[in-house]
């Protein structure tokens, strides 16, 4: 019985701390992809008018 509920503690753990590791790198990752794409967007912005 303490094996069973040792295994189903370490289950929600786990869980847990994977739902909180992937909330903190999701936020670091869409921080980057942000700057990319305003970057992107500046970029193609100044070339329109270089022609």
């Amino acid at each position: 019985m303490e094996i069973i509920l040792c295994v189903g503690i370490s289950i929600v753990t786990s869980t847990v701390v994977t739902k909180i590791l992937a909330t903190h790198y999701f936020e670091i990752v869409d921080g980057y992809v942000k700057d990319i794409s305003e970057k992107t967007k500046n970029f193609v912005e100044s070339m329109k008018y270089k022609r």
